[in-house]
């Protein structure tokens, strides 16, 4: 899930409500991805006012064991089944041109 600000022009800080409300390093966008269920807030700074919004829960951030996620890059697709382990991957070279 993403969460959203609908604040424009301003400054923003999300917030872990589950560790009273701790700035969470880096997350200074109008956007927000968690990468762990929990609660979260934004702390919004807009024309010198500070407030900040209600904590919202986010929950099933990972994949249920036994689900199957499609990673397509081009014409090329890798499946990845859920063992309770994080794969992470990068790209470091294609061999033909990409076009999306």
């Amino acid at each position: 899930p993403i969460l959203t600000s609908t604040a424009s022009v301003a400054t923003y800080k999300w917030l872990d409500c589950d560790d009273n409300y701790s700035f969470i390093t880096g997350q200074t966008a109008q956007n927000f991805i968690p990468v762990t269920n929990g609660d979260y807030a934004v702390e919004i700074t807009q024309n010198g006012c500070v407030d900040t919004s209600a904590c919202y829960i986010v929950g099933k951030v990972s994949i249920d064991e036994n689900d199957a996620v499609e990673v397509r890059i081009g014409s090329k697709a890798i499946t990845l089944m859920s063992t309770g382990i994080i794969v992470k991957f990068k790209v470091t070279k294609l061999s033909q041109p990409f076009a999306a």
